[in-house]
């Protein structure tokens, strides 16, 4: 006698209804939750990329500070007396007290030096032959890669033989 009873055959539209809108909502949360998983996806790759390149540049800073050299500001007052020293030398003296230095330290010192000094100390370099010469080689290009400061360039002001 259940059959008879109306509660079991009564529709309410308002229920479909809810129903519905719930579905749709449930739709719409599954689609926002696969954009926000695509664009996780798409911000770790872009962040690992990012770290790439910053790994990138980081080597290529390291490398560029290990090739040129640059004045500190504790070198500048060294290299003024070494420049005054090596003015006065002979350029067969010079050479022969620069192929005991360090190359950076030679390097600073002849690009520090007026061109007509440093060429002469250069080809007396050249003369000795051997590893002497391709040494003067190796300085002269070395000597490219260093990156003066605005104080340096008054280094040379006033150096003379």
């Amino acid at each position: 006698m259940a059959e008879d009873d109306p509660s079991w055959k009564f529709h309410n539209p308002d229920i479909d209804q809810w129903v519905s809108q719930i579905k749709e909502e449930r739709d719409s949360i599954a689609v926002k939750e696969q954009q926000l998983k695509d664009w996780e996806a798409r911000l770790a790759a872009e962040s690992r990329e990012i770290s790439v390149v910053t790994q990138a540049v980081s080597r290529t800073q390291a490398e560029f500070d290990k090739r040129v050299l640059q004045f500190t500001d504790q070198q500048k007052d060294n290299v003024r007396k070494q420049i005054k020293v090596i003015a006065d030398m002979s350029p067969d003296g010079a050479a022969a007290m620069m192929n005991e230095m360090p190359d950076d330290e030679v390097a600073q010192l002849l690009y520090t030096l007026k061109a007509d000094i440093s060429g002469a100390i250069l080809d007396a370099m050249s003369k000795q032959g051997g590893a002497p010469a391709k040494r003067a080689a190796a300085l002269t290009e070395r000597i490219k890669d260093i990156l003066p400061s605005p104080a340096t360039n008054n280094l040379t002001a006033n150096v003379s033989r």
